[in-house]
């Protein structure tokens, strides 16, 4: 595996629980949204305007394209993270394609998704 195989398996390892539990948290106060942009410390409704988006974006350096960011949603009693962003996807096809697709102490599974992926946290 290579450095961003593991550094992005160390991200899911770090942030599964905390995710899971924002996501439930953000999900329950905001009903009507099927789904939000992902942000280490905030999400930001799918329905954002284009002002919105653009606010998210300078307030996050890791974000190069907000229309090729990270997603999140709640499947049931699973938060769904997907439309991963080029150095993210990268590293996921890399742990992946490694054999590693689960993150046994942390319950969290990836799976393939056309030519990106989907990282269910359940805790």
């Amino acid at each position: 595996m290579k450095e961003s195989g593991l550094a992005t398996k160390a991200i899911f390892n770090a942030l599964c629980k905390t995710t899971y539990i924002r996501a439930v948290e953000w999900f329950n106060e905001h009903p009507e949204e099927e789904y939000a942009y992902w942000g280490k410390d905030e999400f930001l409704p799918g329905s954002a305007s284009e002002q919105e988006k653009a606010s998210f974006a300078s307030r996050h350096p890791e974000v190069d394209d907000i229309n090729d960011h990270t997603l999140i949603k709640l499947e049931g009693d699973t938060a769904v993270l997907w439309h991963f962003c080029p150095r993210l996807k990268e590293g996921i096809k890399d742990f992946y394609d490694s054999g590693y697709d689960v993150g046994k102490d942390y319950m969290w599974t990836v799976k393939p998704d056309g030519d990106n992926y989907k990282v269910f946290f359940k805790c």
